[in-house]
């Protein structure tokens, strides 16, 4: 099955993929998982869930949000500027690399691909004090890549039947302190492939507008191969 394919028989996606939804008019933050390094899909326990207030939650993820924008920015960093070339400006990136994105919104893409390695990770964050938006489609295979403060949402006239965010296999990339909201698609964020040592942090998904048929509109949608990875201490809500 493609990974845009969703409308077999709901008993058949339920065998092949591992979906994390929120409750609408509520807010969830869930972790779900294993250990970093070395999970396998046996060892992945079930899903640890707690539900809250909206606000209180929304008041958490914006103060780990605004900790992670204080972060420092590294000697030697490259920087991309408002509006520039997203894809091709982490598509240039080598292992050891940080690039510093400044606030704004920039073009959504396909195929982006870059490599770093496990002793020299790529950093691909935001600017101290700002917020980058991708508005979009962000598809991407990465290894070992921390995408730190990068924030996706839907631009209008994109296909409902293509997720608006999608990782498909690498090993040891990271999604934290971002917000992805507003698809209108069958997932704001699509794992799919076989992506091993992956992480979802400090995240908050929401907003994915009924756009195709039942139970095929999700915030997060884990589709195919389970390398081992670990989603845990994410905000959740209205899908």
């Amino acid at each position: 099955m493609d990974d845009n394919d969703f409308r077999a028989p709901t008993s058949t996606r339920r065998r092949r993929t591992h979906t994390l939804g929120a409750l609408v008019g509520a807010a969830a933050l869930l972790s779900v998982g294993a250990p970093f390094a070395g999970a396998t899909a046996a060892t992945l326990p079930s899903a640890r869930l707690a539900v809250s207030s909206a606000p209180s939650l929304l008041d958490a993820h914006a103060g780990m949000t605004a900790a992670a924008s204080s972060r420092a920015v590294p000697a030697g960093a490259k920087h991309l500027s408002a509006g520039g070339d997203f894809k091709a400006a982490v598509g240039a990136l080598r292992p050891g690399d940080t690039l510093v994105v400044a606030g704004g919104t920039y073009h959504g893409f396909t195929g982006l691909s870059a490599h770093g390695t496990a002793d020299h990770r790529i950093t691909v964050m935001a600017a101290p004090g700002s917020r980058p938006v991708v508005e979009g489609l962000f598809w991407a295979t990465l290894d070992y890549v921390t995408l730190d403060g990068i924030n996706v949402t839907w631009k209008s006239g994109t296909s409902s039947s293509s997720h608006m965010m999608k990782m498909k296999g690498g090993t040891g990339w990271r999604l934290t302190n971002g917000e992805v909201w507003g698809a209108h698609s069958y997932a704001a964020l699509l794992i799919s492939g076989t992506p091993s040592q992956y992480q979802v942090d400090h995240m908050y998904f929401h907003d994915t507008y009924k756009s195709n048929d039942t139970n095929q509109d999700h915030l997060i949608y884990v589709n195919g191969g389970m390398g081992g990875g670990l989603i845990t201490r994410n905000l959740f809500a209205h899908s």
